[in-house]
């Protein structure tokens, strides 16, 4: 008896699986559409076409922080502000970063049809905000600048009420010749991400140099002309207080205008560790200590990126946090 039992058990099993399986996934799928429709609905999901991507965007109900997928031309994140930033110049650094999954190794040329085709995206998704920002290309003799400079060149010919952001590598031992060449491009927002205090940057940002990032900012001032200058920092790689506020003088030093300040998150297994996550009423105090040493543009925030809210003017701590 107990092995007939047994047996109708397992004959129950078999018939659910090779019988209602079809019907289970089908009622997940439709359950995930219904979802992805929700979403759409809200505006919390952006789906664009253009002749050489398929653009996916989603943004989270919870945090609001944007996901990505990587297009033809490289990483696209989008939000409803028509504020997009773009990844140029390839998904592949000459630099390994400890806090960055971005792939390093050796990057390929840079693709002579890249320009165009942010044109194209730029022009089709009505982008009023264009970021642009790139992998470091030590490779390179001007470190990339030419491509900053023609992409933002060509999608201003077909865009011309587009405004720009450019977040830039060091251009480590080319930085006048970089500068030189992205002044064909101007008006511009400079940026260039110091990333965490000097103490660290032997453990999460080996083969930079933090007195050469300051450098670069201060140059951009002297030969870009009058622009805003720009940089952020990570919080939770363990870090003092004092180191923060050093790093904060020392931009404010070089004339940088404007300042992120975000939670750091572990990206991969292989990256740095979380040491700390630091509280929303703390970073609250950090923008208030950013606004008193004269940054005329914070936004501190555990969510907050180099590229959020780039487009607004003015960022005051109502807004920021």
């Amino acid at each position: 008896m107990g092995h007939v039992a047994q047996s109708s058990l397992l004959g129950s099993v078999r018939a659910f699986t090779y019988k209602d399986f079809r019907l289970l996934w089908l009622a997940s799928l439709v359950s995930l559409v219904s979802f992805f429709m929700v979403l759409i609905a809200r505006g919390w999901l952006v789906l664009e076409r253009t002749d050489s991507a398929f653009l996916v965007t989603a943004v989270s109900a919870i945090s609001m922080v944007p996901m990505f997928f990587f297009s033809a031309f490289g990483g696209v994140i989008a939000d409803r502000l028509n504020r997009r930033t773009v990844l140029i110049l390839g998904e592949i650094c000459t630099r390994n970063c400890k806090f960055c999954s971005v792939a390093a190794g050796k990057p390929g040329p840079p693709d002579p049809t890249e320009a165009d085709r942010l044109a194209e995206m730029t022009a089709r998704m009505g982008v009023s905000y264009l970021v642009i920002t790139s992998v470091n290309r030590d490779d390179l003799p001007d470190g990339g600048a030419a491509h900053f400079r023609d992409c933002v060149n060509t999608v201003r010919r077909r865009c011309p009420g587009t405004r720009f952001e450019i977040l830039t590598p060091d251009f480590m031992s080319s930085e006048e010749r970089a500068l030189a060449t992205l002044a064909e491009a101007l008006p511009f927002v400079f940026a260039h991400n110091v990333e965490t205090v000097p103490s660290l940057y032997s453990v999460a940002r080996q083969g930079h140099d933090y007195r050469g990032s300051l450098a670069l900012l201060r140059k951009a001032k002297e030969v870009l002309g009058p622009i805003q200058t720009k940089s952020s920092i990570m919080l939770g790689l363990g870090e003092r207080d004092d180191e923060v506020i050093q790093t904060l003088r020392d931009l404010r030093s070089v004339q940088c205008d404007r300042l992120t300040i975000g939670q750091y998150l572990k990206p991969s297994r292989q990256s740095l560790d979380v040491v700390e996550y630091i509280t929303p009423e703390k970073f609250r105090w950090w923008q208030d200590r950013a606004q008193e040493l004269g940054f005329s543009w914070v936004f501190a925030a555990p969510f907050a990126r180099s590229s959020y809210f780039a487009e607004q003017e003015n960022m005051s701590q109502k807004q920021a946090v």
